[in-house]
C-alpha cells in the first residue's frame, strides 16, 4: 500500500517552493505489513477521546458509524461489505485511544493500523488519509507519519521504547471525487494491531523530554556568517528556556540577513484556541525592526506558513504564533530572518533568536491523565452571538496594571491567568459576568522580576492571550 504526507490548504509549501532546507529527520509511515496473527496481543483497550468531523456533503455522520467499541479489541481486517466493524473519523476529525498494554518498539514495523475500505479501492481512487501520533501517557505526543488506508508504523526515531496512546487525525482530501461518493466518511479505524510485542511493565517513562520549550535544532543556516561573532552563532542558545536578558550577556542565537534556523519540540504542540507559541527575541533597541517568517510542520515533511498577531505572517522581534487552523500540531518550528538590512546600522546581525515556547496550556491536567475525557458524537456548537472584549493599561507596566473586560451577551465565567516566559502560573482569578457587565480591575505583580508576561483569559467563548510587559 502506499503511503502519502499530508497536505493542506493553500499556506502550505514544500520545501522545494520555499527555498528551505530539506535534511530533516522525517518519520514515514512503512509499507503495510500482513496481519501478525496472534503472536503479539496489544489491542486498543478503550477510546480516550473522540472528536468526529462531517461527511464528505457537509452531513452529520449516522450513529452507527461513530460507534466506537468497533475499535476496541482485535480487528477485523475486512473490507467486505456488510457489518459496520470500524469507526468513522469525519473529514478532518480526531481519535486517541488507550492500548491493553505497552507495545514494544523492536525491530521493523511495531503497530498497523487497519482501515476499512469497501470494495479494495485504491487509495488514488479512495484516498481515506489520517496523520499518526504517540503517547505514553496520553498527554504528550510525537508523530510517527501519516498513511493511506492501512499502515504499519516504527516507533525508531521518536525517543519512545514503548508507548500506550496513539491519535489519529483525518486528514482525507475532501475535495477528491471520492467516485462520486458524497457519503463518504473520511478516515475509517477497524482497529491496531502490534506486529513486535508488549513492553516490560518496568520500563521507565521517557523522562528525559523536555516539555513546553524547543529542546534542539537542525538546519541552522546564517547569512553572512563570516560578519557575525562567533558568540552569537551558537545555534544551542536558540533552544530550551529563553533568558529574555536583552543581550548581556548573549544568550541568543543570530540569523543574519535572511539567515534560517529549524527548532524541534520533543513534543507536539497542538493547535489550541488563540496563541499557541511565544517567540522571545533580542534586541538592543525597540526601533530594530528585526522580522521573522515562520513555518511549521508536524512531522517534518510538510511545511505550513504560520499567522502571527502582527500583520498574518512576519513577526516584529517578540511575539505570538497562532497555528490558527492551518497546522494541527507542531514539532519542527522553521523561522527565516525577513529584516530589511538597509533599515539596521552597520555591525547588526537581523534577527535574534532568544527561544520559543508553548503558551497554549499543558496536554495534560494535574495528575499526569488525558485532560479530553471521552467524548463521543457531537453536532454542532451553540456559541453566544458577541464575544468579551478584554484590554490592558498601562502595557509596559512597573508594578500593576489595569485589566478591564466587558462580557458578551450571555452570562460567563471567566478565568484570568497570568503565566511567566516559561509557562508557571504566577496569578490566577475566576470572575462571575453577567450579559454585557463591563469591570476594571487592578492587578498587582510588583512581586514578580522585571520581563514578559502572558494573560490568558478562559471563558465558555474561548480562549483569548494578551502580551504583558513589566519594566
Amino acid at each position: 500500500m502506499k503511503h502519502f504526507n499530508t497536505k493542506r490548504t493553500g499556506l502550505m509549501f514544500s520545501a522545494l517552493v520555499i527555498g528551505l532546507s530539506s535534511s530533516l529527520n522525517v518519520l514515514q509511515a512503512q509499507p503495510d505489513m500482513p496481519s501478525p496473527g496472534s503472536a503479539c496481543e496489544v489491542t486498543v483497550q478503550s477510546v480516550v477521546s473522540f472528536l468526529p468531523a462531517k461527511r464528505k456533503d457537509g452531513s452529520i455522520i449516522p450513529a452507527e458509524f461513530v460507534n466506537t467499541a468497533n475499535v476496541v479489541g482485535t480487528p477485523q481486517d475486512s473490507d467486505v461489505a456488510g457489518a459496520i466493524n470500524y469507526t468513522s473519523l469525519g473529514f478532518g476529525g480526531e481519535m486517541t485511544v488507550m492500548l491493553s498494554n505497552r507495545l514494544a518498539n523492536g525491530v521493523g514495523a511495531d503497530f498497523r493500523l487497519v482501515e476499512t475500505t469497501y470494495s479494495t479501492s485504491t487509495c488514488q481512487r479512495y484516498p481515506e488519509k489520517a496523520e499518526v501520533f504517540v503517547s505514553q501517557d496520553g498527554c504528550n505526543f510525537v508523530c510517527v507519519g501519516s498513511t493511506c488506508q492501512d499502515g504499519s508504523f516504527d516507533l525508531e526515531g521518536t525517543g519512545f521504547d514503548w508507548i500506550r496512546y496513539v491519535k489519529l487525525h483525518d486528514i482525507s482530501p475532501v475535495t477528491h471525487p471520492f467516485q462520486n461518493d458524497m457519503t463518504a466518511n473520511g478516515y475509517d479505524l477497524d482497529g491496531i494491531q502490534c506486529l513486535n510485542g508488549a513492553a516490560d511493565a518496568s520500563l521507565p517513562f521517557n523522562t528525559t523530554f523536555l516539555a513546553g520549550a524547543a529542546r534542539t535544532y537542525q538546519n541552522y543556516l546564517p547569512a553572512n556568517p563570516t560578519t557575525i561573532p562567533a558568540i552569537r552563532r551558537n545555534p544551542l542558545n536558540a533552544t530550551g528556556v529563553p533568558q529574555n536578558n536583552n543581550g548581556t550577556p548573549v544568550t541568543f542565537t543570530s540569523l543574519g540577513f535572511g539567515g534560517e534556523i529549524t527548532l524541534v519540540f520533543d513534543y507536539i504542540v497542538f493547535d489550541k484556541v488563540g496563541a499557541d507559541l511565544f517567540i522571545t527575541e533580542t534586541s538592543g533597541s525597540a526601533n530594530y525592526p528585526e522580522k521573522a517568517e515562520f513555518y511549521g510542520s508536524a512531522c517534518g515533511s510538510e511545511w505550513v506558513l504560520l499567522s502571527t498577531t502582527e500583520d498574518g505572517s512576519v513577526l516584529d522581534q517578540d511575539g505570538w504564533i497562532d497555528l490558527n487552523g492551518a497546522l494541527y500540531g507542531l514539532k519542527y518550528l522553521r523561522i527565516i530572518d525577513r529584516s530589511r538590512r538597509s533599515q539596521f546600522p552597520s555591525g547588526s546581525d537581523g534577527y535574534d533568536v532568544d527561544g520559543v515556547t508553548s503558551i497554549n496550556g499543558s496536554n495534560c491536567t494535574a495528575n499526569g491523565q488525558p485532560t479530553n475525557s471521552a467524548r463521543l458524537y457531537q453536532t454542532e456548537n451553540n456559541v453566544p452571538d458577541e464575544s468579551g472584549v478584554a484590554s490592558v493599561f498601562p502595557n509596559p507596566f512597573t508594578n500593576a496594571f489595569t485589566f478591564s473586560y466587558t462580557s458578551g451577551s450571555k452570562a460567563e465565567q471567566l478565568k484570568v491567568t497570568v503565566f511567566n516566559i516559561t509557562g508557571q502560573s504566577v496569578y490566577t482569578e475566576q470572575i462571575e459576568l453577567q450579559g454585557s457587565q463591563e469591570i476594571s480591575k487592578s492587578i498587582d505583580l510588583s512581586m514578580l522580576p522585571s520581563g514578559i508576561y502572558m494573560m490568558e483569559l478562559f471563558s465558555s467563548n474561548g480562549k483569548e492571550t494578551l502580551k504583558l510587559i513589566k519594566n
